[in-house]
């Protein structure tokens, strides 16, 4: 079964349906600008310039306490894994503690206690040689 082609511009047997007056659009924009009212339109800013500043600083504000409060609670970690171990430095041995220690960890520990300056590495390198 072969279907017909069906060409909907040039079939003069369907018509839209719609009809506008001639001449319509000439003059259409100057009719609806003389209906809409002539009022001044109030701007009013979405950004108020003083609720900006003051919404500014109470975040940075929030920002510097979440910071010390952040690194007040690091110390205070720090402080109790320390007494931690001092409490039972008997029962444990340095074997114990080097197991867990990661290299990471122990290069923090290099760094904090400036075991690589050049005066130790050129002293090590003469000695150890």
């Amino acid at each position: 079964m072969n279907m017909k082609e069906f060409d909907l511009e040039n079939n003069e047997k369907i018509a839209s349906g719609f009809k506008i007056p001639e001449g319509y659009f000439d003059d259409f924009e100057s009719k609806m600008m003389l209906k809409l009212p002539n009022t001044e339109v109030k701007v009013i800013p979405l950004i108020a310039k003083r609720k900006f500043w003051f919404s500014a600083i109470a975040a940075l504000f929030l920002i510097a306490i979440s910071v010390g409060m952040y690194l007040n609670f690091l110390r205070n970690e720090l402080t109790i894994n320390e007494e931690y171990l001092l409490a039972f430095e008997s029962s444990i041995t340095t074997d114990e503690i080097a197991e867990h220690l990661t290299d990471e960890d122990l290069n923090k520990i290099e760094e904090s206690l400036n075991l690589l300056d050049p005066e130790t590495a050129q002293y090590a390198q003469e000695y150890l040689q």
